[in-house]
């Protein structure tokens, strides 16, 4: 029988039940996408999930990829796709281009870029630089999260008529939000606790936040390798009464700390290449009519329209950020207007 829509064969690093930016822009693009979608998503026994048991690498044998290769290798053989989609551009552009080789397979090569894995090449690794530009050369379509992303890889050499800009998009219907204590002006930041969130520049801004609003709670979601350092910070600088660490959060926790909160804060910057190459949960933000603090760093500019959705501000001057938070606490009408 002849296909009505294209097939594709889509494997990734991440998908859902895992969490993060990447799992859930690939999942939303999977439910939307006009064509039929197998995902073969990397994953182990320890998540008790059957249909992700299958290890795309190894971390004890070499070549890591073999595995991999020779799993894409049985469902390029077995679905015959129209198309062969990766997750991320390294490493698995190696295995996708070697497994359609053995695979004898046509499949057109289709890559997701995100921004951070061309940045972090183009700021340290000239080699990693050479064979991204050697898997975009054998791609047919190139999925770009934003048009910073685009920038990336038209420096990268890409060909423009490849590249295509999909946003991660989420479900736009309003949420109505919690009741706001006035009392307790609560401002939220959510996310990997990693150094370019820039969360420490938050803390470090509490100190002058807190003497015109005294009131203020600063909630950070999330967990991370930048906890403890964090946690450090806010006791040293003497605001850690003020500072809530919640650790990792589920979607029922995200949803009351998104309805509950006056502010959400993010102003992430570029640490050589580490940068955030668009920012979902300033949508998520919006979503709950709450105003987003950001930054003019990599994509978040086209996630965060400045003084309508939220403030663009820069990550590395504590003062402009103690002074945008303090204007908006301060200003309850602006903070309802965005």
């Amino acid at each position: 029988m002849e296909r009505t829509r294209p097939r594709i064969l889509l494997v990734t690093l991440e998908y859902p039940p895992d969490e993060g930016g990447i799992a859930s822009y690939l999942e939303g693009i999977v439910k939307n996408v006009d064509a039929e979608v197998v995902v073969v998503a990397h994953g182990t026994k320890k998540r008790n999930d059957p249909s992700r048991s299958q290890l795309l690498f190894s971390k004890f044998l070499w070549p890591r990829w073999g595995r991999g290769i020779a799993t894409v290798v049985s469902h390029l053989r077995l679905l015959r796709p129209e198309y062969i989609a990766i997750s991320h551009i390294l490493p698995m552009g190696y295995v996708a281009i070697i497994a359609r080789l053995f695979a004898g397979s046509n499949a057109k090569l289709m890559v997701f870029c995100h921004g951070f894995d061309l940045a972090r090449p183009l700021a340290r690794s000239p080699w990693k630089c050479f064979w991204i530009r050697f898997v975009l050369k054998h791609s047919h379509t190139v999925v770009a999260n934003s048009n910073y992303t685009k920038s990336l890889l038209l420096k990268l050499g890409c060909g423009e008529d490849k590249i295509v800009v999909v946003y991660p998009g989420i479900d736009a219907t309003p949420i109505e939000r919690g009741i706001l204590a006035k009392s307790h002006p609560i401002l939220l930041s959510l996310g990997r606790l990693v150094a370019r969130k820039s969360f420490d520049c938050m803390i470090l801004a509490l100190q002058k936040i807190l003497q015109e609003v005294p009131n203020l709670k600063y909630i950070i979601a999330g967990d991370g390798p930048d906890l403890q350092r964090l946690k450090k910070m806010a006791f040293s600088v003497g605001v850690d009464r003020n500072v809530w660490f919640t650790g990792r959060v589920d979607e029922t926790r995200k949803h009351k700390l998104l309805s509950t909160s006056h502010v959400f804060a993010m102003p992430s910057r570029d640490i050589e290449g580490d940068v955030e190459g668009f920012g979902t949960v300033f949508l998520e933000a919006a979503r709950y009519s709450m105003p987003s603090i950001g930054s003019h760093s990599g994509g978040i500019p086209e996630a965060i329209e400045d003084t309508l959705s939220g403030v663009l501000v820069d990550p590395m001057s504590t003062d402009e950020v103690a002074h945008t938070v303090i204007t908006l606490f301060n200003t309850p009408d602006l903070i309802d207007q965005m």
